[in-house]
């Protein structure tokens, strides 16, 4: 059975134990004519003797980029995977082109929308020209407003709240993963596939949460299964017992929880204790970490081996290829979840701040032309000397060719359906959504 996402009417195709390519067909390259160096395109990078490429007009180009991610707090693990991607991009852009000087201004959106608050009024003080997060659906929409009155943009790699699709952002939101409704449909195709018939669900109560939750089980009765139990719980709670004990006492043939890293690990610690491990569980991106085994189950690991997540996957594409190569060489280790998403909103971000000094725009005017479908093809770096000649580019990135609609939203996302290991986390089937709003 292939699986298909009723919520954006797209034509899902399953690949398995392989990512779909949802990158450009053609490798992308340089083609700047005011350079004189070399590009690769399975890098990005372009050479030093790039003569001025990167300047505005032979000047300099210097731009302020904003962080807005959990450092601390519960998604912290997934704030170390953001940050580190998108201190990647600015990496690559102060080490690979001439002339051009990107700060980056990382301030810790934690979990709490306070400490979010009072992080985004410290990036707007400083007159960032984008902001790269935040990762929680709560922390967005707690600060979009703020972003908002301040006309800054704003990049989220990891807010997939189906509520930031119509919030009247007047354009200054964006974000690279998609929404979370898809997830949630995805998710029910496989527990049906898989012959369920009662499932019960259990998630954190914040938007995340109801949002997969909810399209879940929409889906999963779309298809003839019974929701037998639907328990949210607060993830500031000492004890799950009482949120599993109803799950148990619903007896049924499988288990959803949507969570986070930390309360999740609490939730499948109070679940083992009534044996509920036995039965097939399936779950989300907010617990895809490898470190989310040994927080649970630190003494049998091998009990989650047979869980079924959905997640964002990554493109394969010359692009996608030079990000995953890249983050391994900087980080040793294999671009984790969302890792992708943050190493393209940040590079977007770059790449609109400079073309808009260039032609004395805003940053939100020139994202439409650096993610154009008719535009040069580029990688990374190699994008940097052609939008500051005032080129339109089509940015090629770790998700894809990535392009936005009307509100925001990616037009194309890849899934991956993944499951933990002894090795860690492997993607065992990918799905791609390509539909539009």
């Amino acid at each position: 059975m292939s699986l298909h996402s009723n919520v954006r009417r797209a034509a899902v195709i399953l690949a398995a134990a392989a990512l779909v390519t949802a990158g450009c067909s053609s490798s992308p390259t340089a083609g700047s004519g005011s350079s004189s160096g070399t590009t690769s395109p399975s890098t990005g990078t372009t050479s030093t003797t790039d003569q001025g490429g990167g300047g505005t007009a032979n000047r300099p180009v210097n731009v302020s980029l904003g962080g807005l991610l959990p450092l601390t707090g519960d998604l912290a693990a997934l704030g170390k995977n953001t940050s580190n991607a998108t201190k990647l991009a600015v990496d690559e852009a102060n080490t690979n082109t001439v002339g051009v000087k990107v700060d980056l201004n990382m301030q810790d959106a934690g979990t709490q929308e306070s400490v979010a608050q009072s992080a985004v009024q410290t990036l707007l003080s400083k007159k960032v020209s984008a902001i790269v997060g935040a990762v929680s659906s709560a922390v967005c929409l707690s600060v979009i407003d703020s972003v908002v009155q301040a006309k800054t943009v704003m990049i989220s790699p990891a807010c997939t709240t189906p509520q930031l699709t119509d919030y009247a952002d007047d354009g200054y939101f964006f974000r690279t993963a998609a929404p979370s409704q898809v997830e949630g449909t995805i998710l029910a195709q496989v527990a049906h596939r898989d012959g369920k018939k009662a499932v019960a669900v259990l998630s954190i109560n914040n938007s995340y949460g109801q949002s997969i939750a909810a399209n879940f089980g929409q889906e999963f009765k779309r298809l003839g299964g019974q929701i037998v139990a639907n328990v949210q719980y607060n993830a500031s709670a000492t004890s799950f017992t009482a949120e599993v004990q109803q799950v148990a006492a619903a007896k049924p043939d499988a288990v959803v929880l949507i969570a986070y890293v930390a309360d999740g690990a609490a939730v499948v610690h109070d679940a083992a204790q009534l044996g509920l491990l036995d039965l097939q569980w399936y779950t989300g991106d907010g617990i895809q970490d490898n470190s989310f085994t040994k927080q649970a189950m630190p003494s049998d690991p091998q009990k989650l081996y047979t869980w079924k997540g959905i997640g964002i996957g990554q493109a394969d594409s010359p692009a996608a290829k030079a990000f995953g190569d890249a983050y391994q060489k900087a980080y040793g280790e294999a671009a984790p979840s969302f890792s992708a998403q943050a190493y393209d909103a940040a590079w977007i971000s770059i790449l609109a701040s400079i073309r808009a000094q260039e032609k004395g725009t805003s940053t939100k005017d020139e994202i439409p032309n650096v993610t154009d479908p008719s535009g040069k093809e580029c990688i990374a770096a190699a994008c940097v000397p052609l939008v500051a000649a005032g080129d339109t580019v089509s940015y090629s990135g770790a998700t894809g060719d990535v392009r936005f609609d009307d509100h925001g939203d990616p037009t194309t996302a890849v899934f991956s359906i993944w499951q933990f290991g002894p090795s860690g986390i492997k993607n065992v089937e990918s799905v791609s959504d390509n539909g539009t709003n």
